[in-house]
This record gives C-alpha cells, sequence and structure tokens, in this order.
C-alpha cells in the first residue's frame, strides 16, 4: 500500500472501544497512515489487538470500525494509564464505500490500494468495505482478528445481538414517536415505527424501559441514524438502524449493557 507522507499530524477524532475492559471514549491526539496515539485507556495491555469505532467527522459522515494493535501505554507518574499508540490492522465500513474512501484518502492520505467487498451475512444487512492496513500481511492474524465481521460488535452473554420486542419512544426535533426495538446489540439498536423513520445520519433520542424503579425505570440514549428503510406499504412499519454516540454517559451505557444480558439470558422473555 502506498500512501504520500506517513507522518504523525495532529487530529482529534473521537473513538469508543467494542472490545477490552474499558468502555470509556477515546479521542485521537496524533494520526498516520501506520497508526495513532490516543488519549483515553484501552483496558488491555501492550501488543492486544482490538476493534474500536470511530464517530463519524466532516469527510467520512458514517462511523467506521478499525482493528488495531496497541503497542505501547503511556502512564502517569502514578501508574494510570491515560493514552496509548496504536498500529492500524484493518478497517470497515457498512452498506456504502464512501466513508472508507474518504477517511483512508483525506484522513490518512493513502491513496492507492485495494478495497475488499466482503457480502452480507450474520449480523450485517448490508456489504461491508473492508481495507486491510501492512500491518495487516505481517503475520496470521489470530482467531480473534481473523473475522472483521464477528469482532465488529461486543458479544453480550455469548450473543452477537438480541432480536427482541421492547416498546420505546424515539424523538427528533423536538417531536416523539412511538416504536419498538427489535434488533438490540452493545453499540446499536434497529427500531421499528408506525412514523416517518429518520433520516439518516440524523441525531435522536431513545427512551426505553429497564424494568427498574423510579427514576432507574426508564433509560435514555443519544445516537445517530445508520441507515433507514420507509414502509413498502400503507400499515407497514418503518425501520431504521440508530448507532449510539459518545455523547451518552458511561453510567447510561452501563445501565444498557445490564439491559441487554438480562435480555440475553435463556430465562428471560426477549421483551419488557
Amino acid at each position: 500500500m502506498e500512501s504520500r507522507r506517513n507522518q504523525r499530524v495532529p487530529l482529534k477524532i473521537k473513538a469508543l472501544p467494542l472490545e477490552g475492559g474499558s468502555t470509556e471514549p477515546l479521542e485521537t491526539i496524533e494520526i498516520s497512515a501506520g497508526g495513532a496515539l490516543f488519549f483515553g485507556n484501552p483496558g488491555v495491555p501492550a501488543g492486544s489487538i482490538i476493534w474500536i469505532q470511530l464517530e463519524p467527522t466532516n469527510n467520512t459522515g458514517l462511523p467506521l470500525n478499525i482493528q488495531l494493535r496497541v503497542v505501547r501505554l503511556v502512564q502517569s507518574p502514578d501508574g494510570t494509564v491515560t493514552g496509548f499508540g496504536a498500529q492500524w490492522i484493518r478497517i470497515f465500513s457498512q452498506d456504502s464505500i464512501e466513508p472508507l474512501q474518504l477517511f483512508l484518502k483525506r484522513t490518512l492520505s493513502i491513496t492507492s490500494g485495494f478495497i475488499q467487498t466482503v457480502p452480507a451475512g450474520g449480523e450485517f444487512q448490508g456489504p461491508l468495505y473492508l481495507y486491510v492496513f501492512p500491518a495487516g500481511y505481517e503475520s496470521a492474524p489470530s482467531s480473534g482478528a481473523a473475522e472483521p465481521v464477528a469482532q465488529s460488535q461486543p458479544k453480550p452473554s455469548g450473543t452477537q445481538a438480541i432480536f427482541a420486542e421492547v416498546p420505546l419512544t424515539w424523538s427528533a426535533d423536538g417531536q416523539e414517536f412511538e416504536g419498538r426495538a427489535v434488533k438490540m446489540s452493545t453499540h446499536a439498536m434497529r427500531v421499528a415505527t408506525s412514523a416517518n423513520p429518520p433520516g439518516t445520519y440524523r441525531r435522536i433520542s431513545i427512551t426505553l424501559p429497564t424494568g427498574g424503579r423510579g427514576r432507574n425505570a426508564w433509560l435514555t440514549l443519544e445516537g445517530t441514524v445508520a441507515t433507514q428503510r420507509a414502509p413498502s406499504q400503507e400499515g407497514d412499519s418503518g425501520v431504521f438502524d440508530v448507532t449510539f454516540t459518545l455523547g451518552n454517559t458511561p453510567d447510561a451505557l452501563n445501565q444498557y449493557r445490564i439491559l441487554l444480558e438480562r435480555l440475553s439470558s435463556p430465562a428471560t422473555p426477549h421483551g419488557i
């Protein structure tokens, strides 16, 4: 693979770990065609390989999932991990090749290379567009690195996604609508609604019951609409996929993960 340059340049892009022991948001400090310096704790030791999700930028418009190797940890005098250096391994976008092309060209200055098309299957309804960095060819990938499709989302209680029927409300521009979650994973949700689905890239809020009491009975999460499909005929439901953003508090994300754990339990009906 070729790039116009490989020097690091200052650039801030927010990211969310999809694997490892940390749920705290990450942010790039410097970035290059070969890797990046991040602020934040990846929650894994140096040498580990994990997937993270990069928040949408002006260049890409959609989140991108990227696999990286943690090559070194940055620690404060008291031993707290405050950052890490990472080496890119592979990256993919879902449904559209354009976000991946824009990121490679405009952000990483990579002007040539081969993007593979992975057919739809498993958790993903549309095709994936995958780019492998030079580091991805240096050695045989481990079993955890071999399939980006399977590793793109953490697995609550051993499952990639939960097919559920959970009533909820979603709101955009001050208007509130009813719907139901039909598919739930750690960082995303598929919603069916009798209203017109929100447009792609729209920021929305989703409120759903948790089964708790008092102020813990309801959970509100912020997200970005990744894809949407309008009803095919009158009486049908529209469907949209929403990716949760970094604007959610760690407490809210933890509460959502607890809900997923409960829903994924064999003894729990997939609904509330």
